[in-house]
């Protein structure tokens, strides 16, 4: 198997795929934290966020935005294979505009999220009434996508 094809098994094309492993994990105990966003520009601040997720749990699993609100620089398919590379994360899955369904879906042990990124209200009482650990991740000053693009702009 090469690199590409690993990379792209991390991928779930559907929520059944996601279940079955999911199965998988619980069956084995895992402790498992969701995290997801957009993801356009992979920079340094989205890896360290990610890196630090893992952190809190055995899996992570990543929530790609399939149809973000703004224009996109890249696809969904490729901003996906971004993060699946990423050695941290276990699996990519996209999700419409709210995460709120892929949340139920997983029903991490940890729900980890960028400082900058809310959450709304049927999260948070999903999330009180589910028992799930929440975990904030304080963006690095200066790494934040609007910044790298922003610093690209005046090279």
């Amino acid at each position: 198997m090469t690199k590409t094809e690993f990379i792209n098994l991390k991928i779930c094309k559907n929520y059944d795929e996601l279940n079955y492993l999911l199965s998988i994990w619980r069956f084995k105990e895992k402790k498992i934290v969701l995290s997801y966003g957009n993801f356009d520009l992979l920079h340094f601040g989205n890896i360290d966020y990610l890196a630090n997720s893992a952190d809190f749990g055995d899996i992570l699993i990543v929530g790609v935005q399939n149809n973000p609100k703004h224009e996109t620089i890249q696809d969904a398919g490729k901003r996906a294979f971004n993060v699946a590379a990423l050695n941290s994360v276990a699996c990519v899955v996209f999700f419409d505009e709210d995460p709120y369904e892929l949340l139920k879906i997983v029903e991490p042990d940890t729900l980890s999220y960028k400082d900058k990124q809310q959450l709304n209200s049927s999260i948070i009482e999903y999330v009180e009434r589910s028992g799930i650990n929440v975990q904030k991740i304080d963006n690095i000053p200066g790494f934040s996508s609007f910044e790298v693009l922003e610093k690209i702009k005046t090279i």
